[in-house]
């Protein structure tokens, strides 16, 4: 019965994209009704997954890699690990030179694309025609020599060099002693590792023409942690944004020959939108190729168990409990969660406390059930208790997410320096004069303004002010830069607040 189920019973979530999706009913799991994993299906033009950390990027990527697969689209989710060991075979330790982003980039996407066909060559022959087996193997067979040419194991002949030499050789008879002379020439071969483009137009035709039978999908994720730092000068930067517009005209190939083949790329949108300002055509290239997860795009509205973060919670309650099959949205939310949270609804006590990511939520409950795991739903007194321990995760969560741009001790010290008001709610000049007075503690800032755009961009902060309504208090206006209703600058001469999901870990 439903009534027995406890907390532990119940699976909300995992903060981990790859976890979760290892998860024996992944499948049902999966929340399904924004339709973005139909629209990545079904359009061809679509191959950019983007969205903020936590939004559920890499689910998407895996439920299409598995779907695929079930649809008999040979298909692969690889990661920054796989693109890295890439490049120290074909490049070294060193940086992918200016001239060669582009032939990398190829490089890389065609070389897993051939390795899956020749990892189900067995399964390709077999559905293959009688009459064409043969010719299909001669060109998985001339695909796996290209291949093993671009590895360590690749090498060209350079140069061979010709020496003669005389040697003595002794030889004894009975009827006379005589020494023959003999002439040796030695040949001095040497050798240099094949440069790794040298046949990729060879293997690009080739995969191309095994895709128009046997089609393909790969997901390539994190190459936002591909290197350690991006700024809008560097040599990274501006690599991604090449191996975007090589996928681009790659997928634009491959749909002419093989509908269903696709290599899609899953992008932070906060990165993706740093990489316009390095490429002058990007947007060409990503214009009609993106589909955006943000779980804010629709403001507040209606009951609670209709938003599309709650609707995706309450599905995965159900699924993990079957004694919940029977109970819609409104039945279920009222069974697990109160009416309001701290004396407002709950979803906006949600919202509010988080940045609307999906990651952020399943932290908060997950955080809850480990501590009363034995509780038969989610009360208002569990948030209230946990909220120093939600807070110190999510401060750690922003922290990670700015570690793309910011060097870890410029970010503490972002930190800190919020932390030293000891406010809520607190002017520019407030921040001024901490650092003025606090010099030594945070060394690493030096520009008040800079800092205070950079946790403004990141949502550590927002600007408030007090708007008139008809009513006779006074109500708070909120913008944040993560939000679809926050303005996309600091406003430098407004009041700024610490995030409601902070507050705990930084006052």
């Amino acid at each position: 019965m439903e009534d027995n189920i406890i907390l532990s019973d119940i699976f909300i979530g995992n903060p981990d994209g790859l976890s979760e999706a290892r998860n024996k009913k992944f499948d049902t799991l999966f929340y399904n009704k924004n339709n973005k994993y139909q629209l990545l299906q079904s359009d061809p033009s679509k191959f950019i997954i983007t969205g903020r950390k936590g939004t559920g990027k890499t689910l998407l990527g895996k439920y299409y890699e598995k779907r695929q697969n079930e649809e008999n689209v040979f298909s692969k989710y690889i990661d920054k690990d796989d693109v890295l060991f890439m490049q120290l075979q074909s490049i070294g330790n060193g940086n992918i030179p200016q001239n060669e982003r582009a032939a990398f980039s190829q490089y890389a996407i065609l070389s897993q694309m051939g390795k899956i066909l020749l990892d189900n060559q067995i399964k390709i022959l077999k559905k293959s025609p009688f009459i064409s087996k043969y010719f299909i193997y001669k060109k998985i067979h001339k695909l796996g020599k290209l291949l093993k040419q671009q590895t360590l194991y690749g090498f060209n002949l350079k140069e061979v060099s010709l020496s003669n030499s005389s040697a003595l050789a002794g030889e004894y008879s009975r009827n006379n002693s005589k020494i023959n002379a003999k002439r040796q020439q030695d040949n001095t071969k040497k050798y240099e590792k094949a440069p790794y483009y040298q046949y990729l137009d060879d293997m690009q035709n080739l995969i191309i023409q095994l895709l128009a039978i046997f089609p393909i999908a790969i997901i390539i994720d994190d190459l936002d942690e591909y290197d350690e730092k991006i700024t809008e000068n560097s040599d990274f930067a501006k690599f991604l944004s090449k191996f975007i517009e090589v996928t681009y005209k790659i997928n634009v190939e491959i749909v002419s020959v093989s509908p269903k083949s696709k290599v899609v790329l899953l992008f932070r949108s906060d990165l993706l939108k740093l990489l316009h300002s390095v490429s002058t055509n990007l947007n060409k290239f990503t214009v009609n190729s993106v589909i955006n997860l943000n779980w804010l795009e629709k403001p507040y509205a209606g009951e609670a168990y209709s938003n599309s973060l709650m609707d995706m919670l309450l599905n995965k309650i159900r699924v993990s409990c079957p004694e919940f099959k029977g109970l819609d949205n409104r039945e279920l939310f009222a069974r697990m969660f109160p009416p309001q949270i701290k004396g407002i609804d709950t979803l906006k006590y949600l919202l509010n406390y988080s940045h609307g990511r999906p990651r952020d939520i399943v932290n908060m409950l997950n955080i809850i059930i480990q501590k009363y795991p034995n509780e038969r739903m989610f009360k208002n007194i569990m948030f209230l208790e946990t909220e120093a321990e939600y807070s110190r995760a999510f401060c750690n969560e922003l922290k990670n997410e700015m570690s793309l741009y910011y060097d870890s001790n410029y970010i503490d010290d972002c930190f800190h320096a919020i932390s030293l008001i000891h406010r809520n709610n607190f002017w520019p000049f407030d921040v001024g004069k901490v650092i003025e007075s606090s010099q030594n503690r945070i060394p690493s800032i030096t520009d008040v303004s800079k800092m205070l755009e950079i946790l403004y961009k990141f949502g550590v902060i927002g600007n408030v002010r007090k708007v008139d309504t008809n009513q006779k208090k006074k109500e708070f206006k909120y913008s944040f830069g993560y939000r679809e209703d926050g303005n996309d600058m600091v406003n430098l001469h407004e009041k700024f607040t610490i995030h409601f999901a902070l507050r705990k870990e930084l006052v």
